[in-house]
């Protein structure tokens, strides 16, 4: 329901009016459920039973000269995988490539390395075409 976070080309147009819309009935879905009181432990949801941990991506995030070590990307990474005391320096271990810091900096100092960014994107473009529907279970 939202664009790639580390490949913006895909979806870049989500959430769309349809979304929107789609999220407001599920809203109303929701509510109707909780009022009538008759939650349900035995939802059949598809896919894998367990949790299984994604590996990390051995991509990870660069951060070049123009970096004035505003700490911004340190005080929003969910993972605390930038030190506060030199934000141009990442936890390769603790970072999960979510983009957060690239998308934040404001002199646009972290990115992905390009060779990379192309393989990716080009590995990404038949995983992420098309639009995936959403769908609630209650």
């Amino acid at each position: 329901m939202a664009e790639h976070s580390m490949m913006p080309q895909f979806a870049s147009e989500r959430p769309d009016e349809e979304d929107k819309n789609e999220l407001i009935s599920f809203t109303e879905k929701i509510k109707a459920k909780l009022d009538s009181n008759t939650l349900n432990d035995d939802i059949d949801v598809p896919g894998k039973k367990t949790y299984v941990k994604s590996p990390n991506l051995p991509i990870k995030i660069k951060t070049n000269k123009d970096c004035v070590k505003c700490g911004i990307c340190a005080k929003s990474c969910p993972v605390k995988a930038i030190s506060f005391e030199n934000p141009s320096c990442t936890d390769k271990k603790k970072c999960i490539t979510c983009m957060r810091c690239v998308s934040i900096c404001p002199k646009k100092a972290r990115s992905f390395p390009p060779v990379l960014l192309s393989i990716v994107g080009t590995v990404g473009k038949s995983q992420f075409k098309g639009r995936k529907e959403n769908t609630l279970y209650l």
